[in-house]
């Protein structure tokens, strides 16, 4: 299969710089198809497309990115994961003809496949935010573009929600950390306060959107601030003999389980998907 992460990353070869900072049409262009591959969306209109795309770059596009969503819409076929049927790769229709024709354009069928896959869309969204994003309001375009919780573990917040339905429990939480007596189980901290420890119960599935874990305790463990928010950030995770390791390989300890709290071996080898390329 097509390895999009890779020639995302390689769109900074095709990206055109101003003074150290890059132009956006391209990047916003793509985190904007990636939310409609969330939504089951793969070819775009270009009336639809040039609203959508042309309010992103006047929003985000950090005072060097022109309101010209007609370069992207076509140029992005150049980079081999994009595709305008009906036209050339190397085809740069003017405005005028696609106001008139109104195309579609969007990922190539292989491009789509790959990135209906969650962890793919993880993936490539953290290069593309690493390359691209350094000046933008990052939380406020994901969730402009339909990806916000796609850049953690945790994933989107859960909304306040009415009725007798519970989005967290406040039981399990404060049964797993006291279980724990608030010692982290992946490095045995425990945060000392006056006349109490500290700890923060974690999901290792993310109970939001995309994840949509469960709020059980099999899908829970008490963790340190810090931990929690590396875990969270997919900068750790617990491999399938239990070390805990940072992504690169390198172990910093074995998890901790009480006889009382069964770890949903499940949970950890979703959250792990998205820290190990795949074999």
């Amino acid at each position: 299969m097509i390895d999009v992460v890779t020639r995302l990353g390689a769109l900074k070869v095709h990206v055109k710089w101003r003074d150290g900072v890059p132009t956006l049409h391209k990047p916003l262009s793509v985190l904007w198809a990636m939310g409609r591959v969330a939504a089951g969306e793969r070819l775009h209109p270009w009336e639809r497309f040039k609203v959508e795309v042309g309010a992103l770059l006047a929003e985000f596009g950090a005072g060097t990115s022109a309101v010209t969503p007609e370069y992207p819409f076509s140029r992005l076929a150049r980079d081999g994961l994009w595709e305008v049927p009906g036209y050339a790769a190397d085809a740069t229709p003017p405005r005028g003809e696609l106001d008139r024709l109104n195309p579609s354009a969007g990922f190539t069928e292989e491009a789509f496949r790959a990135l209906l896959d969650p962890v793919t869309r993880v993936r490539a969204l953290a290069v593309v935010r690493a390359k691209y994003l350094g000046a933008v309001d990052e939380q406020a375009l994901l969730e402009r573009v339909g990806l916000d919780g796609y850049d953690s573990a945790a994933g989107a917040p859960r909304r306040p929600v009415t009725g007798d339905r519970v989005v967290r429990d406040p039981a399990k939480r404060q049964w797993i950390t006291r279980l724990y007596g608030d010692t982290c189980q992946f490095c045995g901290t425990r945060v000392a306060l006056v006349g109490r420890g500290y700890s923060e119960a974690a999901h290792i599935r993310g109970l939001g959107a995309p994840h949509d874990g469960p709020d059980v305790v099999e899908n829970m463990l008490c963790l340190c601030p810090n931990c929690h928010k590396r875990f969270d950030g997919f900068a750790v995770y617990v491999d399938r003999d239990g070390s805990v390791r940072e992504v690169g390989g390198a172990e910093i300890g074995v998890l901790t389980r009480h006889p009382e709290h069964v770890v949903g071996e499940e949970f950890l080898a979703y959250h792990r998907r998205f820290c190990v390329p795949p074999a």
